[in-house]
């Protein structure tokens, strides 16, 4: 079955605290998925939906872990939180369509650095992980910003992260869209993989179109790599950060079989008629390797097709 929202609306304010998580084991990982509309949206159709519900993520006491760790995945979206259907027998289409938010989402916690976190921030949806995803004619004004040190993570005007976790042939489509705010990350001082975007901050194993998609605000990743880790006191080195004013970064993936290593996995990222007028600023960079930053594309690993400006 498939789940239809329509002409939905909601304004207030949602605040999420990291201090409710404590590990349980040696490793644990959690995904969370919050929206200022919905939380996860399973094979479900949005349209026509306004949300002015702004997310807080105030800053948590960071526990001493000892040697566990826990690996969090928290994803914040203006509309949705996670759009996703991975069940091939459903053969409805996942689709964000004419939404608008107006949401400011700000992650002012620090406990990334202790937790192993990698949380994803989207004007319209924080991680999508659907086959064949669209998402149509939606509009972002509300300002996304981590204040604190961050490990990894994906912060974007539009979209998070658009990631395969099944490493089928996933495709997803941006078509219409625009982002209208400000993207800030000011105290990137702990980051490895951190991606920044006017419109989508990262692409994991998908293959992407996007058309017709716009990006009209400031895009500010500063700091980088200034920082120690609130676990151990020790200073580390920044890489892997990726800056785009409209795609932070296109990753595509090796897979290790029993008999093989490393088989490339290759997808692709198409754009049409798609454009960047807001700022791009990459502040002060210490101890860094491998910092990308471009005015449409931060970064694009092994595959690139269908490139126009």
């Amino acid at each position: 079955q498939t789940a239809s929202v329509t002409n939905c609306s909601a304004e207030g304010t949602i605040t999420y605290s990291n201090n409710a998580i404590t590990p349980t084991s040696d490793f644990e990982s959690r995904l969370i998925s919050i929206g200022g509309l919905i939380g996860r949206a399973y094979a479900a159709t949005i349209t026509k939906c306004v949300n002015r519900v702004n997310i807080d993520i105030p800053l948590s006491t960071p526990a001493d872990i000892g040697t566990t760790k826990k690996k969090v995945s928290p994803g914040f979206g203006g509309i949705v939180g996670l759009l996703d259907s991975t069940d091939e027998s459903i053969t409805a289409v996942p689709r964000i369509e004419e939404c608008v938010n107006y949401g400011s989402i700000t992650n002012n916690d620090s406990k990334s650095n202790v937790t192993y976190s990698s949380p994803m921030m989207g004007g319209i949806a924080a991680c999508i992980n659907a086959k064949n995803a669209i998402v149509t004619k939606c509009e972002n004004y509300g300002v996304m910003t981590n204040t604190k040190a961050i490990r990894q993570g994906d912060v974007a005007g539009i979209v998070g992260r658009i990631h395969d976790h099944s490493l089928k042939d996933v495709k997803a489509f941006l078509t219409g869209t625009t982002n209208n705010a400000e993207v800030i990350i000011p105290n990137a001082n702990y980051s490895r993989m951190v991606n920044i975007a006017g419109v989508l901050a990262d692409i994991l194993f998908s293959h992407t179109t996007l058309s017709n998609t716009h990006n009209k605000g400031k895009i500010t990743l500063d700091n980088v790599g200034h920082g120690t880790s609130l676990a151990t006191s020790v200073r580390h080195a920044a890489f892997f950060n990726n800056l785009g004013g409209i795609v932070a970064n296109l990753c595509d993936y090796r897979i290790r079989t029993a008999k093989t290593t490393n088989a490339l996995i290759k997808k692709t990222l198409t754009y049409n008629n798609c454009t960047n007028s807001g700022d791009i600023y990459y502040g002060e960079v210490a101890a860094s390797i491998y910092q990308s930053a471009g005015g449409m594309l931060g970064q694009a690993l092994h595959q690139l097709e269908g490139y126009t400006n």
